[in-house]
């Protein structure tokens, strides 16, 4: 394992990623997203031991990849899934990323499992600040707009504590950028009253 001072991440060995997946397991298949397999796994980084998601490119994927890649690792913030590091040998091409235990807001709040673990009003606000300290880093700290901000787009660490999902679907910034209030106010009520968000233009 090695660090990349270019692309502000690490490299890990093909060794070590079938190490922390098993081979690539069916066990620790989590899904896949269109552009590879996703993979649940365990790896050493300084001593901690981090639950990582480990993106195995299909080979047709070369250029999502490298885009991936060149896009997401300058991106450090509390309140941003870090894109940990990167494989690329004997023609695979992986990404590794922090994989958060409590899976994403859309599931902490509406999946079965966790309806009776509901957050608190005051911890909902701190979602919704702390999901907007991530775009507002985004936006004016990177000049990368997000552009699909939703409950399946934010994940929760084992603190709760609310981080981004920063999708290579996106546009650099250029110019300036439009007020995001209402999408603001959208993703305050959802997150504060568990309701659905009911578009009136589209009522007759």
């Amino acid at each position: 394992m090695q660090s990349s001072n270019e692309l502000k991440c690490l490299y890990f060995s093909l060794g070590v990623i079938k190490q922390a997946t098993r081979e690539f397991s069916d066990q620790n298949l989590l899904g896949e997203d269109g552009f590879g397999d996703i993979y649940r796994g365990n790896i050493s980084i300084n001593d901690y031991d981090y639950v990582v998601a480990v993106k195995r490119f299909h080979k047709e994927s070369e250029i999502m990849f490298r885009y991936e890649i060149d896009r997401l690792s300058p991106f450090h913030h509390r309140n941003i899934i870090s894109l940990l590091g990167y494989c690329e040998e004997e023609y695979e091409k992986i990404l590794v990323y922090e994989l958060l235990p409590n899976g994403s807001l859309y599931d902490y709040l509406l999946s079965g499992k966790h309806r009776v673990r509901n957050l608190t009003v005051a911890k909902r606000l701190e979602i919704c600040i702390e999901t907007a300290n991530g775009l507002s880093y985004l936006h004016f700290g990177t000049r990368f707009i997000h552009g699909d901000v939703n409950t399946c787009n934010i994940f929760l660490d084992d603190n709760l504590v609310a981080k981004l999902l920063a999708p290579p679907f996106t546009s650099c910034l250029r110019g300036l950028i439009a007020s995001p209030k209402q999408e603001s106010d959208n993703l305050c009520y959802h997150s504060l009253t568990n309701k659905q968000i009911i578009d009136k233009n589209t009522q007759r």
